[in-house]
């Protein structure tokens, strides 16, 4: 996870045995959700050491922690990226995903791909629902829901909703109309951590 998602995986890799391995990406655990002796699975996780938003110094030292305690964590820095997956960031995250997979599943007879940055990947620009107005009187949707109908006509009302809806973003849209991606630094290692 990214951000928050990154503090929702370090905490439920603290608090539920089942994970086997976590991967967060800008962020930390907020004290409140840290038990006193943590324990957590495996973990590689990544972080921009310009981050203004969760900044990095609180990951290093719950990172810390974690180690003093036992716990098998790596963490990779990024010099000079902010609050970002940056390519270079996206790509050592493939490389974990695809080694996580095959340590996991070693029959796996395809991965994500070629590793390393996508050039000329397009990525849609963040389209921002309409404005609504908090005023306004609410207008009931007469139709019918999936799940009160019989399953080849929720199927239909499905399909039928989904053909209603604007698109979150227009197709192709240009390189230059992107969010920013970061810097691109890279990471102080481009494999996989040490098992």
């Amino acid at each position: 996870g990214f951000s928050q998602g990154a503090m929702l995986t370090w905490t439920l890799a603290l608090h539920h045995d089942e994970v086997g391995l976590a991967m967060p990406i800008a962020g930390w655990v907020p004290p409140e959700a840290r038990p006193p002796d943590p324990h957590t699975p495996e973990t590689w996780a990544m972080h921009g050491d310009a981050d203004p938003i969760v900044r990095i110094e609180p990951t290093r030292a719950w990172v810390e922690r974690l180690r003093e305690g036992g716990n098998a964590v790596v963490l990779e820095e990024f010099p000079g990226a902010a609050h970002t997956v940056t390519p270079a960031m996206n790509a050592l995250f493939e490389t974990w995903l695809e080694r996580a997979a095959f340590d996991r599943a070693p029959k796996l007879v395809s991965g994500l791909g070629a590793s390393g940055v996508d050039e000329g990947a397009r990525v849609a620009p963040f389209a921002m629902a309409p404005s609504i107005d908090p005023d306004a009187e609410a207008v009931p949707d007469e139709r019918p829901h999936p799940e009160d109908l019989p399953i080849e006509r929720a199927m239909d009302a499905a399909e039928a909703r989904d053909a209603e809806a604007p698109p979150a973003a227009p197709p192709g849209a240009p390189a230059s109309e992107r969010a920013s991606e970061g810097n691109g630094s890279g990471p102080r290692s481009a494999e996989a951590p040490p098992r």
